[in-house]
């Protein structure tokens, strides 16, 4: 009489496991189809907006962003 024992099940570190796998593979998938996101985003927003109007006034005043920076530059 042969067993009827079912093949074993992955455990669910093997499953998730997996799931990274194939989420990295869709990843690298669809940054050669689409460029990088983080960089497409920056362009777009550097392309219509000044960089200083997207800051708080009262935030520029406290913080100095968006001020010329010599150190920045290395002058």
């Amino acid at each position: 009489m042969r067993s009827t024992i079912p093949p074993p099940t992955p455990t669910q570190a093997e499953r998730r496991e997996q799931r990274i796998r194939r989420h990295k593979e869709e990843v690298v998938r669809l940054r050669e189809e689409f460029g990088d996101p983080r960089e497409a985003l920056f362009r777009f927003m550097m392309e219509r907006f000044e960089p200083a109007a997207l800051v708080p006034d009262d935030q520029l005043r406290h913080t100095g962003l968006w001020e010329d920076n010599d150190d920045l530059n290395g002058s």
